[in-house]
């Protein structure tokens, strides 16, 4: 399952790098198969975490940068999943002070 998680990371990347003059249908048709690839984990029982906001959690968050002296997430830089109770891949996360 975890091998899956690496495809969705790549649908992950390229939105994140997706340039502004992109035609938009090629854009649709890959924002579809996200979509697609998406509803195949949900039935498969693979939910991503919640993180941002939250209270740093060793169990379910890797903290791999901090700002400032507090202990919430105030930034997600690569998902993490479960599988029911179990962790499939920890969130890769920014810990501090969440400004509101």
């Amino acid at each position: 399952m975890r091998q899956f998680l690496t495809v969705r990371d790549t649908f992950d990347a390229e939105a994140a790098h997706r340039p502004a003059n992109i035609d938009a249908a090629w854009a649709a048709s890959i924002d579809a198969i996200r979509t697609q690839f998406d509803a195949v984990l949900k039935n498969l029982g693979v939910e991503r975490l919640d993180c941002v906001g939250q209270p740093f959690d060793p169990h379910q968050h890797e903290a791999v940068a901090r700002e400032g002296e507090g202990d919430t997430v105030i930034a997600e830089l690569a998902a993490g999943y479960k599988l029911g109770d179990a962790i499939l891949r920890p969130a890769m996360v920014k810990v501090g002070t969440l400004d509101l």
